[in-house]
């Protein structure tokens, strides 16, 4: 990880700074060999995380996903599912420091929602630990013409060539993941 250092200067004086934190690397899949990461074959191996606990809903306390993310590490686990929807902002610190991957999922999938997509994307794309863009889940997938597929595919890449782009798929990739 690396801090890169930003600030502004008008006349001398300094009106704005801000540092964030940030890292470099590669994520590919190739149709014979898997997933590479560094141009190395790593076997993606983790959990599909709906971001709610009992008794808080999504109010998640950093502290649990601290816990739910040693736990996984300590299974083995190297990647990790945001269900159905873009995670906290805090927690994709702990999985950029704790050295898990991330299949970053978008929730609202549809012809009028492109935009949600470039944002999350937007968002979240200095984060190292994000490893692949997902654009839906399951049975929205294929419930949209194609044009939405490709709109989706358009507003991520704009904001973020760097990274493969898929779908949480249930079955044959029909509908608008073609």
């Amino acid at each position: 990880l690396y801090t890169v250092g930003v600030e502004i200067v008008v006349n001398a004086v300094s009106i704005d700074a801000v540092n964030a934190t940030t890292g470099f690397r590669s994520a590919k899949f190739h149709a014979n060999t898997g997933f590479a990461l560094n141009g190395k074959r790593v076997i993606l191996r983790g959990f599909s995380n709906h971001n709610s606990f009992a008794g808080v809903g999504v109010a998640v306390p950093l502290r649990v996903n601290l816990y739910r993310v040693q736990m996984a590490r300590a299974m083995g686990a190297n990647s990790w599912r945001m269900t159905h929807n873009a995670g906290d902002p805090e927690i994709y610190e702990l999985f950029d420091r704790l050295g898990l991957l991330i299949w970053d999922e978008n929730r609202d999938y549809g012809a009028y929602q492109s935009g949600d997509m470039a944002d999350m994307v937007r968002r979240d794309r200095n984060h190292p630990s994000i490893a692949v863009w997902s654009m839906c889940n399951e049975d929205e997938c294929f419930e949209q013409d194609p044009a939405v597929g490709n709109a989706y595919r358009e507003v991520a890449l704009a904001e973020d060539y760097s990274r493969p782009l898929s779908g949480n798929l249930l079955h044959d990739s029909s509908g608008s993941m073609v």
